[in-house]
């Protein structure tokens, strides 16, 4: 049986070696699979060039190019290791969903696949050949100390730990490789930080830079759709736009600076924070305090894009963690989004939080299903009237979301992003769980948003692009400013009843309080 096994090997790996030379022609023998023009051009030049860096549009062919010449080193060269990283596993996993998926479909490669104890060395996250290669995926922030490689690779690059990069990952490919070939640094992904990761690569005169291709390249070579595409610019920032479709690096100049957005993404990653997940029935244990900022559908500026949205944040001293997003459309039954947000509220134990005062009314509903359910103390029948002075009160506070208070409510998230105290989740493109799509359109949200001078002593915030709009720019910036200004005292939801413990307002000296009534006078209180 052993013989036969061996023989059998032999004759793979004669088969296996035919095309060797010709990596399109090696995949179009063994995997049945064919090379886009743009793919083989891109595939001869990481062949010749052993540190090699492709940066092409999402869903161009990048990937599959790559891991082509990835698998025909591995299958033709015998002790090869290719060790591929991103910025966490599961998309490391993605790229060698490609390896995994050829393999599990050509009769040639399965049967070259090494076996151990009667089990065939194959899984989503590495494999083993006859001839002593082998594949493993890692996050970036996993344990590599004992790892080496032939190949390192690198998925999603511009959302990487550089640092982490340069000072662990390299190294794993510092011996001299056992295949006698050099060791071969490739590199891929999309623009996403303007001069971030991808930049320094490309301008250290260290990595060859495949032939670059565009979105227009793209719609002329039939790989995109021209509606889809234009769907997904009116989502983009026109900052993404020119990075992530046109390949144009560029520096957001933004009331938020993107850079400053990158490091508290950053920040977040490396402590492994991914927010918190809505799970109806449970309840999530804070160790801080949850404050809960909430903008209404149709309020404030004229936009073409405006939802109800909530942003809740968790304090813990004087940093904070971004929990989750929630989205209603302005058309959603009032009662429903009534009913989902108190439910949100119990399931993340929030001790308070301000919301749009253009919706004052609707807000007073909302404090009333809190009390009703024992989520505050505050009984509104006593003041039914919805007078400003009691706002204040309120486990909901109802502010002015325009004018002075807008701006300042602006600068308190901006100086916590400025200082890396916000702590935000990193979520690659891929996943669209609800709280990753939550998360991206808040990003975009706090970058569309700039700053422009006039007669008054505080500049305007204006939108860039209608179609974004600001609503979750707004609505956090209500939970941070809540923060800030209110020092609510936690509530004990394990002992919360409908007599349960009063909100606690601070009576800091440079409280805005007295601001954003003088705020609201302008406006006009008598409407409520």
């Amino acid at each position: 049986m052993k013989n036969r096994t061996i023989r059998l090997a032999n004759q793979a790996e004669k088969e296996i070696l035919k095309y060797k030379d010709d990596t399109a022609l090696w995949m179009k023998h063994c995997t049945g699979q064919d090379a886009d023009p743009h793919q083989q051009l891109a595939i001869m030049e990481i062949e010749e060039h052993p540190n090699a860096i492709i940066v092409w549009p999402p869903r161009f062919g990048k990937t599959w190019s790559m891991e082509a010449v990835n698998l025909r080193d591995l299958f033709c060269y015998p002790k090869e290791s290719l060790l591929l990283f991103g910025p966490k596993q599961d998309q490391a996993n993605n790229a060698l969903r490609e390896h995994l998926d050829w393999i599990e479909g050509s009769e040639l490669l399965k049967s070259y696949l090494a076996m151990k104890r009667g089990k065939r060395q194959f899984s989503e996250t590495k494999y083993e050949l006859l001839n002593g290669s082998r594949a493993k995926t890692m996050g970036i922030l996993g344990q590599i100390d004992s790892e080496e490689a032939s190949i390192i690779r690198g998925e999603e690059f511009d959302d990487m730990d550089l640092e982490r990069w340069n000072d662990r990952v390299l190294s794993r490919g510092g011996r001299k490789n056992r295949s006698g070939k050099p060791t071969r640094y490739r590199l891929s992904g999309t623009i996403q930080k303007g001069k971030g990761n991808i930049f320094q690569m490309m301008h250290s005169g260290l990595y060859h830079v495949v032939s670059q291709f565009n979105i227009y390249h793209g719609l002329e070579f039939g790989i995109y759709d021209e509606n889809a595409i234009n769907l997904m610019k009116a989502e983009m920032t026109d900052d993404e736009w020119l990075r992530i479709f046109l390949l144009i690096f560029t520096e957001a100049k933004n009331f938020i600076w993107e850079s400053y957005l990158n490091k508290c993404i950053e920040a977040g990653f490396r402590i492994g924070w991914d927010g918190v997940e809505y799970r109806p029935g449970g309840e999530y244990k804070p160790q801080g305090i949850v404050y809960a900022g909430f903008d209404c559908g149709h309020s404030g500026m004229k936009k073409q894009r405006s939802v109800y949205r909530l942003e809740l944040v968790e304090y813990v001293g004087s940093r904070a963690l971004w929990l989750n997003g929630f989205e209603w459309d302005p058309t959603d039954d009032p009662d429903k989004i009534k009913r989902e947000l108190v439910d949100i509220w119990r399931y993340y134990q929030v001790s308070g939080g301000y919301g749009d005062a253009l919706k004052a009314n609707f807000i007073a509903e909302i404090n009333d299903a809190l009390y009703d359910q024992g989520l505050t103390s505050i009984d509104r029948s006593k003041n039914p009237e919805n007078k400003p002075p009691d706002w204040v009160k309120w486990a909901l506070a109802p502010m002015w979301n325009s004018g002075k208070f807008k701006y300042l409510a602006a600068s308190e998230t901006k100086k916590m992003i400025e200082h890396s105290k916000l702590f935000l989740p990193y979520f690659h493109r891929k996943d669209d769980r609800h709280i990753a799509k939550m998360m991206r359109r808040l990003v975009r949200c706090l970058l569309n948003v700039r700053s422009v001078d006039n007669k008054t002593s505080y500049p305007s915030l204006e939108i860039i692009k209608p179609q974004l709009g600001d609503d979750a720019f707004d609505a956090l910036n209500m939970a941070t400013i809540c923060a800030n200004d209110r020092q609510i005292a936690p509530v004990d939801f394990s002992k919360a009843a409908a007599s349960g413990p009063e909100l606690e307002t601070g009576q800091m000296a440079d409280s805005m309080l007295g601001e954003l009534l003088g705020v609201g006078g302008e406006a006009g209180f008598e409407d409520f």
